[in-house]
């Protein structure tokens, strides 16, 4: 797995160890709470403006040069390399669909991308109705040179815009730029009436977040013309892994605040999704060998819960085979018993 860019810029605001309380921020001198957000006392501040403080104080080391900036890993460049040499495509809306909207990593020239009817072509600069000022104000304006920045036409609006391109040929997440209609720039994230059919047209970035095959979330950002205002969406499958996400953060949460009760801090502890568990056990409570219904939820005695089969009080880990599926009911039970 190659690591994005923002696990990178976690790692380098991150200190050496998780606050747990009263140390000091590194921003305002003030101490930090023991249940600020986990992020903040990850990066030992106290508060979301004192968050924001140290965000930019990094972003501007790094545009004086004090520190280096994000250099993608090898793998990194060379998967973007690949799938920026695919093939052009049509990216269409399909309404019956589960979602609605044909996306892929990002786009590249020669891709159309169809929106309830609405087509924007991704074309080299030199295809794009503008005049020779026009487009040198436009590469001024975006301060990138001619090769990193990719025009957005659309025909049935005659309206066009660019988009902005890493040098792997991956899009420049909510780069915008000015919206032209012929040569009169109509405004920035403006929607005009497009002229031949009076219907409103919106312009935007166009962000999609998902999940490939492997596992491994991406996201779509495209600029696009629509008669919907572009939006940011979730695929069902991206909405699967963040509500895993977030199970598994819950149940890990839990454990260690019983270890904090007991005097141990910053316990060890596993990513497990309790899903998982149940799952495994084909949702039959390893305390009395019956079924748990789903369709009692906490706090039905006899809904789901998460057991650890060595209790937390005896050094019991939180780990896949030391958990197992219980009636709530029968953990209550249980008890502390091994």
């Amino acid at each position: 797995m190659v690591e994005p860019y923002w696990d990178w810029f976690d790692q380098m605001l991150a200190a050496d160890s998780r606050a747990l309380g009263g140390e000091p921020c590194r921003i305002c001198q003030q101490p930090i709470s023991p249940t600020a957000h986990p992020k903040q006392r990850d990066r030992h501040v106290c508060s979301p403006r004192c968050n924001d403080s140290l965000k930019r104080r990094f972003k501007r080391r790094i545009e004086r040069g004090e520190i280096p900036g994000y250099q993608p890993h090898a793998g990194t460049l060379a998967i973007m390399s690949e799938r920026a040499s695919r093939a052009p495509q049509i990216f269409r809306t399909v309404r019956e669909a589960e979602f609605p909207y044909e996306h892929s990593w990002f786009p590249i020239v020669g891709d159309v991308i169809e929106r309830h009817g609405v087509t924007s072509h991704y074309v080299p600069l030199d295809q794009i109705p503008w005049l020779p000022d026009h487009l040198a104000w436009v590469l001024a304006d975006t301060k990138l040179p001619a090769a990193r920045v990719l025009g957005v036409l659309c025909p049935d609006a005659r309206m066009w815009t660019v988009h902005f391109i890493e040098t792997t040929g991956e899009t420049i997440r909510l780069a915008m730029a000015e919206v032209w209609a012929y040569d009169t720039p109509t405004g920035q994230r403006t929607y005009g009436s497009e002229p031949l059919t009076g219907v409103d047209l919106y312009q935007g970035i166009e962000m999609i977040k998902d999940v490939d095959d492997a596992g491994q979330e991406y996201q779509w950002d495209a600029t696009v013309f629509s008669p919907a205002r572009p939006e940011k969406l979730w695929t069902p499958a991206r909405m699967d892994l963040s509500q895993k996400r977030s199970r598994t953060t819950r149940a890990k949460n839990a454990y260690q605040a019983r270890k904090r009760a007991l005097g141990i801090h910053a316990a060890a502890a596993d990513e497990v999704d309790p899903q998982d568990i149940y799952d495994r056990d084909d949702w039959i409570c390893q305390l009395c060998q019956h079924p748990v219904e789903r369709r009692y939820l906490w706090p039905h005695p006899m809904s789901i819960t998460l057991d650890h089969v060595l209790p937390v009080t005896r050094g019991g880990s939180h780990s896949t085979t030391n958990l197992q599926t219980a009636h709530w009911i029968c953990n209550l039970r249980k008890g502390n018993a091994p």
